[in-house]
């Protein structure tokens, strides 16, 4: 290999169509090879339980090997000139055991992706994220713990994940530090359906985003009231992902079932006033472009 290849590195956040964007991508994943482009999503990132760490041998791997790392990240490039990883649980999880958000937002992500950088990227990495407002943010990730056969009741979750702990600022001004960053792009998933051609572009490089398709399917639907209800009623044993699947598809969002919602009008207002003032703030900052509607 002549040079090193560009690296794009997406990592979520959690909860803001980061599925829907690996769908797209994993569908034009022959494509976009065929034009110089690797891809790896979590098909390939969490499979035999080779997560990106482990397959590196970086040093927070939660399995430590003898990899030869450089003949590993060759065999990944292969003859590509940009390889493009996206894997929002490179950077870390959402919650504590308990339904509690972690905080400070991916407190490891720095070291992780500088870890990364030194192996893979010594030209610098590209990393890409979305942000969403704080109440439809903690909403989502409150769904999430219920379909994975998890129990807390809304006011529960609600008392422990004010909406001022979803700091968008603190995340992204760390990330701004890291030493072999070279830019950082990042978009309001409110705005996602918008900036999904350019997003995809910046990406993958403007000729192979040709081969990059919008999917018509979301991945992962709203919960509605009714269902949330069913589920918080669900004994021990039967809290599992593929019962939560089952009461979602029962009780989905419709004229009959009006969607969940943690907060009340009060909050979703302070949420977008929180929400406004950060996304003024990340658009000053150093090396990161902030995409707009």
């Amino acid at each position: 290999m002549a040079k090193s290849p560009n690296v794009i590195l997406h990592i979520g956040v959690h909860k803001t169509a980061t599925t829907h964007l690996q769908m797209a991508l994993q569908a034009a994943r022959p494509a976009l090879s065929a034009q110089g482009v690797a891809y790896y999503g979590p098909s390939q990132l969490r499979k035999d339980g080779q997560f990106l760490p482990e397959r590196l041998g970086l040093p927070f791997a939660k399995v430590q090997s003898n990899v030869d790392q450089k003949a590993e990240w060759q065999a990944m490039v292969g003859d590509a000139h940009r390889v493009v990883l996206s894997e929002e649980n490179f950077v870390g999880v959402l919650n504590r055991k308990g339904a509690q958000l972690v905080t400070p937002l991916y407190a490891n992500a720095v070291e992780r992706i500088a870890a990364l950088a030194s192996v893979t990227a010594p030209n610098g990495v590209d990393v890409f994220l979305s942000i969403r407002a704080p109440a439809t943010f903690l909403n989502s990730a409150y769904s999430q713990i219920l379909m994975a056969g998890g129990k807390v009741r809304p006011e529960t979750f609600k008392a422990q994940n004010p909406l001022p702990a979803v700091d968008w600022v603190k995340y992204i001004n760390r990330l701004t530090r890291i030493q072999s960053l070279r830019s950082l792009t990042v978009w309001p998933y409110e705005d996602y359906a918008a900036h999904f051609l350019k997003i995809v572009s910046l990406m993958v490089g403007s000729e192979p985003a040709k081969a990059v398709q919008w999917e018509s399917e979301w991945a992962h639907r709203s919960l509605s009231a009714r269902a949330v209800a069913e589920l918080l009623e669900l004994d021990q044993a039967d809290r599992t992902p593929r019962k939560a699947k089952l009461v979602k598809s029962q009780f989905p969002v419709s004229e009959q079932f009006a969607q969940f919602d943690v907060f009340s009008g009060e909050d979703h207002a302070q949420s977008g006033v929180l929400y406004a003032d950060q996304i003024r703030a990340i658009e000053q900052m150093p090396k990161v472009t902030l995409l707009r509607a």
